[in-house]
């Protein structure tokens, strides 16, 4: 009997643990049409009421094409296009998106070919956009830092710290964006200011991760 006792608090001690979800440091690869792949927290999901399947269908259906013709299926009247939103469930301040936009006259050598001052001329209406739009929706942005520089792969790109208003409190976004053929490449990751330091390891591996299509 005793040692049915023992079996029996075994399992009530390990049930809980089997039903854990994974921890936010354990990323997946999402794979999109076209080229593209980042990894992600396993437990993120999309976030609900965002349109991504008729974008997905119409990257993968001119991908046969050619890589312009991918990319220019993805705008509409020129503006930004959503290709992902992923969310932690129940905490949206945890959160992942990326976007794509004309950049006439980028290339992919362009922030690694710049002088300091030409990046930082080229980069500094990033704050202003972001406060406009922030305060748009309702929200206010506290800061918004100047760029620092990072290679991911053979690519310099450029990372913006801010810290907005979020709806449980400040969140702090790192803005990563990838120069590319005309286009930018926008990925954003998003936390509770409050746990910056504790997943700032995470973002970090957000941004390396991604991978864009083969020019």
């Amino acid at each position: 009997m005793p040692r049915l006792g023992a079996v029996a608090l075994a399992l009530l001690v390990a049930a809980p643990l089997a039903a854990q979800p994974p921890a936010l440091d354990s990323l997946r690869t999402r794979t999109l049409p076209g080229g593209l792949a980042v990894a992600l927290p396993e437990r993120w999901r999309p976030l609900p009421g965002v349109v991504q399947d008729a974008v997905m269908r119409t990257l993968g259906a001119a991908a046969a094409v050619a890589r312009d013709s991918v990319l220019r299926a993805a705008f509409a009247a020129g503006q930004p296009a959503m290709l992902l939103y992923e969310i932690e469930p129940g905490v949206p301040d945890l959160s992942a998106n990326l976007n794509v936009a004309p950049s006439p006259g980028l290339r992919p050598t362009s922030f690694g070919d710049a002088t300091p001052a030409q990046r930082q001329l080229a980069l500094a209406p990033l704050c202003d956009g972001v406060r406009a739009l922030v305060t748009r929706l309702g929200g206010t942005v506290a800061t918004c830092g100047s760029p620092t520089f990072e290679t991911v792969g053979t690519r310099t790109i450029a990372v913006t710290r801010l810290v907005r208003s979020g709806a449980s409190g400040p969140v702090t976004a790192w803005v990563a964006q990838y120069p590319d053929d005309d286009v930018i490449w926008t990925l954003t990751v998003t936390v509770p200011e409050t746990r910056e330091a504790e997943l700032r390891a995470v973002a970090l591996r957000i941004r390396r991760s991604l991978v864009l299509p083969d020019p």
